[in-house]
This record gives C-alpha cells, sequence and structure tokens, in this order.
C-alpha cells in the first residue's frame, strides 16, 4: 500500500509540473522555393529563364513580436541559392547568421535585406513595393539594382503586378510574374526534454496503478 502510495505521489506530481510548466518554443526551420521542382516554374519547363533558387530560414517565435509579419530582425539564420537548369551546383550563395555561408553578419544589420513573413499562414508577403512591409529584397541594393557581384533576389509591385526575379553577377537573369515564392516547414515546435520526462513518469505511475487495483 505504501509503494502505491508514493508511486501514485510521483505521477501526480509529475502531472502537476506538466501543467505548471509553461512549454518553451525551439527555432523553427523553413525550406524556401522559387521556381524549382515544388514550384509552378520549374527550370524543366523553362520558368524564369531556366533558373531557380532555394534557401533556409530561422527564427525563434518565443522570441517574436508579431508572428504574422517576421522580418530580419526576428531571423536567427537565412541563406538562399541560385541555380541554372541542369547545374548541381549553384551560381552564388547569400546569406547572413548562418555557418554555413562563412559569415557572422547580423541579418539585421544589412541595409540590402528586407524579408516579410506570416508565421501563421507560412507564407511570404508579397505584392508589395521592394522594401515595403509586403516586399523581398535579398542583397539588392535599396534602389533596386542588382549587388555588383554575387545573387540577389526580389519580389516586388511593378505597378502592375508581383514581379520577382533573380540576380547573378550584376544583373536580373530570370523573372516571372505572378510570385512562385514559397516556404516548407522542416523543423517544428518539439516538447523539450524535461517535459518528455515528466509526461514518462506520470504515465508509468498511472499504469502501475492500474495493475496494482487490477490484482
Amino acid at each position: 500500500m505504501k509503494s502505491k502510495l508514493i508511486v501514485l505521489g510521483s505521477a501526480f506530481f509529475a502531472i502537476a509540473c506538466l501543467t505548471a510548466t509553461p512549454s518553451t518554443a525551439t527555432p523553427l526551420s523553413f525550406k524556401i522555393h522559387w521556381c524549382d521542382s515544388l514550384g509552378s516554374c520549374p527550370p524543366e519547363l523553362n520558368g524564369a529563364g531556366g533558373y531557380s533558387m532555394t534557401g533556409l530560414f530561422e527564427y525563434d517565435d518565443s522570441n517574436v513580436d508579431n508572428i504574422t509579419d517576421i522580418t530580419k530582425a526576428d531571423l536567427t539564420s537565412f541563406e538562399m541559392n541560385v541555380f541554372r537548369q541542369g547545374d548541381p551546383d549553384p551560381l552564388g550563395m547569400w546569406g547572413c547568421d548562418t555557418g554555413r555561408t562563412k559569415t557572422s553578419v547580423k541579418c539585421v544589420d544589412l541595409p540590402d535585406f528586407n524579408f516579410n513573413f506570416d508565421g501563421v499562414s507560412e507564407e511570404f508577403l508579397v505584392g508589395g513595393f521592394l522594401n515595403s512591409d509586403h516586399g523581398q529584397n535579398w542583397n539588392l541594393q535599396t534602389n533596386g539594382n542588382c549587388p555588383t557581384s554575387g545573387v540577389g533576389f526580389a519580389s516586388l509591385n511593378n505597378g502592375n503586378a508581383t514581379t520577382e526575379g533573380v540576380c547573378v553577377n550584376a544583373q536580373f537573369v530570370g523573372t516571372i510574374t505572378p510570385s512562385d515564392l514559397t516556404a516548407e516547414l522542416v523543423t517544428p515546435s518539439v516538447p523539450e526534454p524535461t517535459t518528455l520526462a515528466l509526461l514518462g513518469i506520470a504515465l508509468a505511475g498511472l499504469g502501475f496503478s492500474r495493475r496494482y487495483n487490477l490484482r
């Protein structure tokens, strides 16, 4: 009887801890797709002149002020790669706050970077001007020109419709209308190890109690 009370007490204590402990979010990771095999203009269909762009960005939703407008200030990592049809190696890579791009530059400190993403609908915010809250400027100059070297991407309203394109070595090499920019969640929030341990204790205790009562 005493051992049963001890086990039940441990189980109820674990349950109490589970209900009292706030959940801790983990960084979310999203793949970026533009005119690749998942888009409406894949390179094999010669969309965007045979060019495509993929990438990855991450943010911690527990540190975000406005989940419906994730900006460069919220990012913990960002990278993009531009490809040409038939070539498995990227023409160029650009990013910030990521070891993969060999840079420790903070995304928020880059003037030629405008990023807007809705963390609820998991969609990029497009349809506005290049540097507005519904535009995307990834390594273009603030006046809309391509970088003098390297790669870049832009999504903006040209006055008639949303136009998107990639830059390679100071010139636009592939443009499309309308938007084909999408995001794919690859790392959802997961329970903390402590939470899993407490849940295990609770289930074990309740299971022991059930077996004890069946004797």
